[in-house]
C-alpha cells in the first residue's frame, strides 16, 4: 500500500513537471510578444496592436489559464497523496509534539540535497528513498532557511533518540 501510494505521488510530480512545462512553453508565446496575461491587445481605439499575434496570444493566456487550475487541482491531490503516506508511517499528533517538533511553512518546493546512494537495508532505504530523490525539506530545513550542508548534520544530531 505504501509502494503504491509512493509511485502515484512519483507519478503526479511527474503530471505536474509536465503541466509546468507547457505553462512555461505558453509564457514563451507572450514574451515573444512582448504582453503579459493582462495587458490589452488593442489600442484606445479598439484596433488590435500592430506586432501582437492577438490569435497565439488568446490562446497562449486561455491555455495558461487552463493549466493553472490543473496545477492546483495537481498539488492538491500530490497533497493529499503524501498526508496518507505520512499519515500510515508516522505517529499520532500528541506524541509528536511532545517530541518537541512544531510545524514548518514553506514556501517553496525548490530542493536542498539529491540522494546520490541508498544503503540496501538502511532506514532510508526501509522509508523508501531511491538514488536521485530530490529533498525539498529535512526536518525543519527548506530552500528558504538552508545555508550549508552542516545545517543537516545538526537536525540528524538533535533527533538522535527521538521516535517519530
Amino acid at each position: 500500500m505504501g509502494d503504491e501510494r509512493r509511485n502515484r505521488a512519483k507519478e503526479l510530480m511527474k503530471e505536474l513537471d509536465s503541466i509546468d512545462e507547457q505553462i512555461f512553453e505558453n509564457e514563451s508565446i507572450l514574451k515573444e510578444n512582448n504582453v503579459g496575461m493582462n495587458e490589452p491587445l488593442v489600442d484606445e481605439q479598439d484596433f488590435p496592436i500592430s506586432g501582437i499575434d492577438i490569435y497565439a496570444v488568446s490562446a497562449a493566456r486561455g491555455k495558461i489559464r487552463s493549466l493553472q487550475n490543473d496545477r492546483t487541482e495537481k498539488i492538491a491531490e500530490i497533497d493529499r497523496v503524501i498526508v496518507a503516506i505520512h499519515n500510515q508511517t508516522s505517529v499520532t499528533p500528541e506524541d509528536n509534539n511532545e517530541a518537541g517538533s512544531s510545524s514548518v511553512h514553506r514556501t517553496s518546493n525548490k530542493p536542498i540535497a539529491q540522494v546520490d546512494k541508498v544503503t540496501l537495508n538502511s532506514p532510508a532505504h526501509k522509508a523508501g528513498l531511491c538514488e536521485g530523490d530530490l529533498i525539498i525539506q529535512f526536518g525543519h530545513l527548506h530552500a528558504d532557511v538552508f545555508v550549508k550542508l552542516d545545517q543537516l548534520r545538526e537536525v540528524v544530531t538533535d533527533s538522535k533518540n527521538v521516535l517519530n
